[in-house]
């Protein structure tokens, strides 16, 4: 089957070739041609001109074989599309399974959550005041637990990521949260880390704290992983301009990064691979996942380090001031 480029193609031969033989024909080209070799034997044409059929016959074999190569290469072409087609078919697969087993693996893990929870509600009633404070920390870590939870399954439910849904939420109660839930593994490490937000801030804002939360849990939790003695700040501001935008900065005074490494440190897998074995849990899965629903959610993450000085990850999500 010809495509139209081809039909094209083989009309402009097909007009050059009858344009051409009439034009001969007309001026009486052979006839003229053969009275000059007639006139002028001494230049030999006559064995000249046995040389065109052999020039036809070779143009012949060479256009063959062209055809042919293409013919083989549209083969190979279309050989590899359809390997591509199925590898895209099963990575889709690949995905909606991963998606699917987040999701349920986040609902069997809400439920132990909630009933620890309601058994630690139900303790507290019996505790004295200082059994009580602790366990309402416990019971405060959990639903930020849940939430954290609720996110994730919210990421892995949804093709596009978390909800758009803005929603209202207070700095305060950011780092409230991500502090709740990081507080354990600073105690662990012996590292400390501050929560600072610049200076008239508004303390309120619309954003979709899903997002928002997921991702600061998680880049504290790799400064901590990459953080043996030090301080980890997480510090906010604020950029009124035309669309609105809540930068979040958060530095540690860890290992830090080889620059060769900060190319792929938001790619899936390829980050770990390339990473000690002692720190590969700091990557992998994590940063690529948030990196990808900052920039699906209209935000931005970038990362610039010095090696044995630290890191500085800034993450930037529109938000507007209530």
């Amino acid at each position: 089957m010809f495509t139209r480029k081809q039909t094209f193609e083989l009309l402009q031969y097909a007009t050059i070739f009858v344009g051409g033989y009439a034009l001969l024909s007309y001026f009486e080209a052979f006839e003229t041609i053969y009275d000059f070799s007639r006139t002028h034997e001494s230049y030999e044409l006559d064995e000249l001109f046995l040389t065109i059929p052999l020039l036809l016959l070779c143009a012949a074999i060479f256009a063959w074989r062209r055809v042919r190569d293409l013919r083989r290469q549209q083969a190979e072409l279309q050989a590899s599309k359809h390997k591509l087609t199925t590898a895209y078919t099963h990575i889709e697969q690949l995905s909606r399974f991963r998606e699917e087993f987040i999701f349920r693996a986040c609902s069997e893990i809400k439920e132990p959550l909630a009933g620890a929870s309601s058994i630690l509600k139900i303790l507290s009633l019996r505790a004295n005041r200082e059994d009580r404070m602790a366990m309402n920390e416990v019971d405060s870590t959990l639903e930020n637990m849940h939430l954290l939870i609720d996110d994730i399954a919210s990421f892995a439910a949804t093709p596009d990521g978390l909800d758009r849904d803005q929603s209202h939420m207070t700095i305060s109660e950011i780092f409230d949260s991500v502090r709740l839930l990081t507080n354990m593994h600073t105690d662990m490490k012996g590292v400390s880390c501050h929560f600072v937000a610049e200076e008239g801030l508004s303390d309120a804002f619309a954003c979709e704290s899903g997002v928002l939360r997921l991702a600061l849990v998680t880049l504290v939790n790799n400064a901590i992983k990459h953080t043996d003695t030090g301080r980890i700040t997480v510090y906010s501001s604020f950029r009124a301009d035309k669309d609105g935008s809540l930068t979040f900065t958060v530095t540690d005074t860890g290992k830090g990064i080889e620059p060769e490494r900060l190319n792929t440190i938001f790619e899936p897998y390829t980050a770990s691979e390339t990473l000690p074995q002692s720190l590969r849990d700091c990557f992998g899965i994590g940063l690529p996942m948030i990196y990808r629903l900052i920039k699906e959610n209209g935000g931005t993450l970038s990362v610039s380090s010095t090696p044995g000085q630290g890191s500085e990850f800034v993450l930037t999500v529109p938000a507007m001031p209530v």
